[in-house]
Parts: C-alpha cells; structure tokens; sequence
C-alpha cells in the first residue's frame, strides 16, 4: 500500500511540476554513515557509499522538487548477547549486516541565497545483503572455529520466517550550500519500515529499521 502511495505522490508532483518547471540533470555521490534502531537493538556505525543520478524541477527561485535514483549502502553492526540455557557461558557477538539498496528520494527544497533545506519520502528496494557473524568485536575466523559454523552467509528477503523486508519506506530531511552546478549538503535518512531482521544465533527477530547519515555532492547541469 505504501508503496502505490509513494509512486501515485511521484507522479502526480512531477507531471505537475515538470509542465512549468526549469529542469536540470546530474549525478549523486557521496558517504553513508548508517545504523538500525527498533527494541532492544544495540548497533553501531557502519559506513558506505551511495551514487546515482538526480533531477532539479525548479518551480521558482527558491523552490524545487529533486527526485532521484541512487544506489546506497546501508546496514549495521550489531552487538547482542547469546545466552544458552544449557550451558555455564554467554557469548557476546557482533553481526556485520550489510545491505545494498536502489533508493527514490523525492525532496521538496526551498532555497535561500547560497543555502537550502530539503526534506521528502523515499522508496528503498534492497536488491542484496550479507550477514557477518564473528564472536565478540573480532570478523576473524574465531565465530567459525568455535561453532563449527561458517560466520558469513548471504541475507534473504521477502515476507517468510528468518527472511527480511525487501521493499522500505522512509523520510529524509537535509540542508546544505548549493553552487552554480554543485550541491554539497547532508541528509538524514529514517526507515519507518519493520525490516524483522532475524538474528543467526537465537533465532529472534527483531524490530529493526533503517537509519543514517548521507554527506552528498551533486552535480545539476541545465539553464
């Protein structure tokens, strides 16, 4: 539902603006800085990479619509506490989650001078991810060893136990300097989408989303 919500938005904005709009293209590139949060989740940073191309609707001096396709890294670390009833020990352990996502941002941006803000839904459609297991804050072979268990395998997605949303809903808000081609500014993203992620030793799933930092340049070039 989300998502014919979000496609029937894009569509009505851009048709109506691009009849009147000065429009401009270009590219997008820059640093993820991204983690999770939902109940009882305690994850840190995980840093990565996002690039795609980007349009500029301007509908007057100071106010555009930029929609965009980008390909951004995503994920987290995850530190949990696997506790075994039949044992006289715990283990700490943390799981590097990475995730691959096609994102649609669709920003309304109102500038000022030099400086602008921005803020506006976006689609993510995870297109693949891995799952690193490794005990305590070592990716080594230590996980493996002990478990007998290989730590690293490949994130499933879809709607069935032990597999993860494929499809996430967020809104992104940013400010920043824009140039005569260029934009540098930083966003902040947050997922308000469930991923259920299930973690590999307890086999619980957790209520997790989506959030983080983009520090972007983007080039526009047009009238």
């Amino acid at each position: 539902m989300l998502k014919k919500v979000f496609f029937a938005t894009v569509f009505v904005v851009l048709t109506a603006g691009a009849a009147q709009a000065e429009v401009r293209l270009g590219a997008r590139m820059g640093f993820t800085f991204t983690n999770a949060y939902g109940n009882d989740v305690d994850t840190r940073l995980r840093m990565g990479i996002q690039l795609g191309v980007a349009a500029d609707f301007a509908l007057n001096d100071a106010l555009s619509i930029q929609p965009g396709v980008v390909y951004s890294q995503q994920g987290a670390k995850l530190k949990l506490l696997n506790e075994n009833p039949d044992n006289d020990w715990d283990v700490d352990y943390t799981d590097r989650i990475r995730l691959n996502y096609v994102q649609i941002p669709v920003y309304a941006q109102f500038k000022v001078s030099k400086f602008y803000v921005q803020a506006g839904p976006y689609l993510g459609i995870a297109t693949s991810g891995k799952s690193k297991l490794a005990e305590g804050d070592s990716f080594g072979s230590g996980f493996r060893t002990f478990f007998g268990n290989d730590d690293e395998e490949k994130i499933k997605f879809g709607d069935e136990p032990g597999q993860i949303n494929r499809f996430e809903f967020g809104i992104g808000i940013g400010a920043g300097f824009a140039f005569k081609v260029a934009q540098v500014g930083i966003n902040y993203n947050l997922g308000l989408t469930n991923l259920k992620y299930t973690e590999r030793l307890n086999g619980e799933t957790l209520e997790m989303r989506n959030k983080g930092i983009l520090v972007a340049v983007t080039f526009l070039f047009g009238k």
